[in-house]
């Protein structure tokens, strides 16, 4: 018998570590197809605040150009020679003009501020103006890009008047609007590599080093984007650095137009691919150790039912006694190398999620253990006021997978945050005992509900289930020991929380009425002092 216990435990071994390596390869996928989601939803963001960013600098340099139109038109119907350096110091003030310059063909320029705007800008101004005619510097609604310098000129017979904004006033239009302002903010996100606005051309917008980024015409990836006009995602290298690209079409907007290129970290999925790794490889090791501790517990049951047929229930249960200090011996043994490994891991790799689950399981199997011995020995109670909510949302955690199996819903109500004096690994065997067996039967697509109240000093715990009714005469023996209505119970679930409430002087009731059974857990407001019983 033994041996075919230590056959069935290698095979299940061996399939759980095949699956795992599945679950990993799986994992992988789902973590791409992750970066991916996050990259398209970026993408879109883009896209649609691009619109309304466009817009909105469309209208601003169409404002701007009115602006300085108004302005020039009224100064070139005018005679030059009514205005002074000081009539046009005032028109310039009156405007808020950063610069206003008058040139006549014959006679001296009259100027303000000349030296706000390089003089190179004011020649090719100068050079552009035509008869009767406005000419622009930096100001393009099509395309606005909020530039260092925006200004006109227009030149009247022998005159030409020239225009520009206040520095300081381009300055805060090109740090508070503008599209390319707004993708190189997006692009200082840690997780960002790059983002770029790209045509068959060139680079129309983009952060950061991206004039490396291959061309569209080079690169087959980028023609089949164009060509499909499908957004696509692979796994690329951009200064010496693995990320993951994605690619989508972006729609025309303005003179804006081609593909927009998101370039994102591999850090954070490297990262978890490693911790997949490890808690794999720490899997296989508990995997073989609760392999070899399984087989010492069935072997041990064997035991067991052997004394079933020849002890007395004392004598049993003294029995029971001596062969659970030994299993505890042996299982005890393997399970502190178990948490020293992960312990290990967890401080050369860091704490994460798996390593907690398999500490947290440990640890829960050594209390189980515990309170199997406890059956046959005097136990201790250590009780400390707290809330009953990290309690119940725990046990809640460990019976969701087999709720959800029979599509059963756990729901907690009431006032769990309430405190109580309780043993919280004692009572958490108790109502986990409790809340199992109304799981277990309940009819699917039913609820099992968790509800605290306070009812003068003491705590109740309500558990009700909707399943078939408990018989009356059945009732009165469920907390005995080795009394089940399962099939293939052990009898020793209820009658340990009983034990467990009845250490904590509280009382357990249990009701059947129509399909509805409830448990009701009553515990006291005085705390009994912290003893053996």
């Amino acid at each position: 018998m033994r041996k075919h216990y230590t056959v069935i435990a290698i095979l299940a071994t061996a399939l759980l570590i095949f699956l795992g390596y599945l679950g990993i390869r799986q994992e992988k996928r789902f973590l791409l197809e992750l970066l991916r989601s996050d990259a398209e939803i970026l993408s879109q963001s883009i896209i649609l605040a691009s619109r309304t960013i466009f817009e909105a600098d469309s209208l601003t340099e169409s404002m701007i150009e009115d602006r300085l139109s108004s302005v020039l038109l009224f100064l070139s119907e005018q005679d030059e020679e009514e205005f002074s350096n000081e009539d046009i110091a005032e028109l310039a003030l009156m405007h808020n003009l950063g610069y206003l310059g008058l040139f006549p063909e014959n006679g001296k320029p009259a100027t303000v501020n000349p030296g706000e705007i390089p003089r190179g800008l004011i020649l090719e101004l100068m050079l552009s103006a035509s008869q009767d005619s406005l000419s622009f510097l930096g100001i393009d609604p099509a395309f606005p890009q909020c530039g260092n310098a925006k200004g006109g000129s227009i030149k009247n017979g022998g005159v030409i008047w020239i225009a520009f904004l206040p520095p300081e006033e381009v300055k805060e239009l090109r740090e508070s609007i503008g599209f390319g302002q707004f993708i190189r903010k997006l692009g200082q996100f840690p997780s960002v590599r790059y983002i770029t606005i790209q045509d068959t051309s060139a680079i129309l917008v983009g952060t950061g080093f991206v004039r490396r980024l291959s061309r569209i015409e080079t690169d087959p990836f980028l023609k089949r984007v164009v060509r499909h006009h499908n957004a696509k995602g692979r796994i690329a290298s951009f200064k010496g650095e693995k990320i993951f690209e994605f690619v989508q079409p972006f729609p025309q907007i303005g003179t804006f137009g081609g593909i927009i290129r998101i370039g994102l970290s591999l850090n954070e999925y490297n990262s978890l691919i490693k911790d997949f790794y490890i808690a794999w490889f720490i899997l296989i090791l508990v995997l073989i150790l609760v392999s070899l501790l399984t087989i010492r517990l069935l072997y041990a049951r064997e035991k067991i039912r052997q004394l079933e047929t020849n002890l007395t229930r004392t004598e049993y249960l003294r029995s029971l006694s001596q062969l659970t200090a030994e299993v505890a011996h042996e299982i005890r043994n393997p399970l502190n190398s178990i948490s020293i490994w992960v312990q290990r891991v967890s401080d050369e790799r860091g704490e994460n999620e798996f390593t907690l689950k398999i500490q947290k399981e440990v640890e829960r199997l050594n209390g189980i253990v515990s309170q199997f011995i406890a059956l046959a020995k005097t136990t201790s109670v250590k009780m400390e006021e707290q809330s009953l909510e990290p309690l119940l949302q725990d046990i809640i955690g460990i019976l969701s997978p087999v709720a959800s199996e029979k599509n059963v819903k756990l729901h907690l109500g009431g006032e769990p945050e309430k405190t109580a004096h309780f043993d919280y690994e004692k009572l958490k065997i108790a109502l986990l005992n409790i809340l199992k067996n109304g799981v277990e039967a309940s009819f699917p697509d039913s609820t099992v509900s968790i509800d605290v109240e306070k009812k003068g000093k003491d705590t109740i715990i309500q558990i009700t289930n909707e399943g078939n009714p408990i018989p009356h005469k059945k009732g009165e023996q469920l907390f005995e020991p080795y009394f089940s209505t399962k099939e293939k119970g052990g009898g020793l679930g209820l009658f340990t929380a009983r034990r467990i409430i009845e250490e904590h002087c509280g009382r357990i009731e249990a009701t059947s009425k129509g399909n509805l059974t409830t448990f009701r857990i009553i515990l006291p407001g005085v705390p009994p002092t912290s003893s053996s019983r």
